[in-house]
């Protein structure tokens, strides 16, 4: 494949290389990029935790189950919010700023036993994938109810993304 460098060049990428191909190589590239941000991130937790002489024990395993959960959930919110992104404009503005009310809302930089209203905490379901990493790599054992509100958040999460795509699915073209 010939790359020419004028204004041409994209077309000739286009026609020479099949889409799924270009969404594959892209998805490939998030995938990367993700992986070493999330391999940096670890990097620094084991820094703080040599200096600060935390030690998780064999429960710090127990946060790539909260990890996994994070990313089902992901993946089947990527469905809903793509879809809804195809055919309103808006979607990925308005996902931005609530990602960002949601991350001062849910305890990333408080203790949820600091909080004096316990229903602000139990109705955020950021809470409990929060928990399901933070408490194994601090060495606590997280309580049932973290898993099972998490698998019931997956449940519904799996069943409206499928119901849902499966709707939008062909008008998708349409919109694009």
């Amino acid at each position: 494949m010939m790359m020419r460098p004028d204004s041409h060049g994209f077309v000739l990428l286009q026609k020479e290389l099949n889409i799924l191909e270009l969404e594959i190589i892209v998805i490939n590239l998030l995938i990367v990029a993700n992986l070493m941000i999330f391999l940096h991130n670890i990097t620094i937790f084991a820094v703080v935790a040599v200096l600060f002489r935390i030690n998780p024990g064999y429960l710090g395993f127990l946060s790539i189950l909260g990890v996994f959960a994070i990313v089902l959930n992901g993946f089947f919110l990527t469905f809903v919010i793509g879809g809804l992104g195809a055919r309103f404009r808006d979607v990925p503005l308005i996902c931005t700023n609530l990602m960002q009310v949601a991350f001062f809302l849910s305890p990333v930089f408080w203790k949820a036993s600091q909080i004096q209203n316990p229903l602000f905490v139990e109705f955020n379901p950021f809470y409990y994938f929060l928990e399901a990493v933070r408490m194994p790599l601090l060495g606590q054992m997280p309580p049932a109810i973290i898993w099972i509100v998490i698998a019931a958040i997956t449940c519904a999460n799996a069943i409206v993304s499928v119901l849902f795509f499966a709707r939008i699915r062909p008008r998708i073209p349409y919109w694009l």
